[in-house]
């Protein structure tokens, strides 16, 4: 999970943009990469587990109604979702404030069947977001897709969790973390076989996607060229035009902060997985954001994550994700 400070807001306005030129890479035999694991909630080795993500069941997104109880922890909300496993009662989450007098953080806890089965605490308050419940490792047993949703003012931001219970207890699967600790993927951006391509990749898939840049550089020019205020931006867009610094294979731009801003459980081809999204910028960063790359993964049957479909959808060309 994300560790963040509060007082670090990173303003991202032209994130919440989903629309976009299609660009899509092919289908290849995948290949595993390792992941790393939070510790904090994991109570037993869950290695030797996978999951393959589903399509959340109709009206399994929270309801909105909020029941506020005198529990353990400050200001506790109660969250319903839909009877997930339709045993006649109803799943639901707690959240919570925690203040312990110098500082407000936010908890939040999942129950199935009024046992507690997940809980979180970082330094942002949050909200319950969705809940799936299904076999997601072809095991014949079903497990728990959960997502959350710090409260970040400037851009949206979703966590998860997929929990499979084993030894009578639910433990979390592992997804994949950056340096930072915050739930993302190893991706690149290269420069390809001239100045304005790209090429986008993720560690573990065979396949890349070649992305061309030009049309995005010229409109960034174009835009900039009369604003006194973004003369410096204007000269790094035609620089990018032009062609200096390219070297073929060189590192260019960046993944956007805070790893994955959204994922939903999805299936393709009749084939369940999870999607996720995260953001793709230039040199400039978040002032040279060029689109949103899709990520369709679920997991091998030993526990390694398996990336089965790359998707990017560039902003400039007005194209949909859908």
């Amino acid at each position: 999970m994300k560790k963040r400070s509060i007082l670090l807001i990173i303003s991202l306005c032209a994130c919440l943009s989903l629309t976009g030129c299609k660009v899509e890479s092919k289908y290849s035999n995948t290949v595993s990469i390792p992941t790393t694991d939070d510790e904090e909630y994991e109570k037993t080795d869950d290695s030797s587990f996978s999951f393959t993500e589903v399509e959340p069941k109709e009206n399994t997104e929270p309801k909105g109604e909020e029941v506020k109880e005198n529990v353990k922890k400050e200001s506790g909300v109660k969250t319903e979702f839909e009877d997930i496993d339709e045993d006649g009662t109803k799943e639901y989450a707690m959240t919570y404030e925690v203040n312990d007098g110098d500082l407000i953080t936010g908890a939040i806890e999942l129950y199935f069947n009024n046992e507690l089965i997940y809980e979180y605490q970082e330094e942002l308050l949050m909200d319950p977001g969705k809940l799936a419940y299904e076999d997601y490792d072809g095991d014949g047993e079903k497990e728990i897709f959960f997502s959350f949703y710090p409260r970040v003012n400037s851009m949206p931001l979703e966590e998860y969790v997929v929990l499979k219970k084993t030894g009578g207890a639910w433990n979390k699967l592992k997804t994949p973390v950056d340096s930072l600790n915050s739930n993302s993927f190893p991706i690149h951006i290269k420069y390809g076989s001239s100045p304005c391509e790209l090429i986008i990749s993720c560690d573990g898939y065979e396949e890349t996607i070649v992305y061309d840049a030009e049309v995005h550089y010229e409109k960034m020019a174009e835009n900039t060229k009369n604003d006194e205020n973004k003369q410096s931006f204007n000269e790094e867009f035609n620089r990018m035009l032009r062609g200096e610094g390219y070297e073929e294979g060189a590192e260019f731009g960046m993944v956007m902060p805070w790893g994955v801003w959204e994922i939903d459980a999805v299936t393709v081809d009749d084939k369940p997985m999870l999607k996720a999204r995260q953001g793709i910028a230039g040199q400039l960063e978040r002032y040279d954001q060029l689109g949103d790359l899709f990520i369709y993964f679920d997991f091998t049957d030993n526990g390694k994550l398996k990336i089965e479909k790359l998707e990017f959808f560039d902003y400039e060309n007005y194209g949909t994700n859908e």
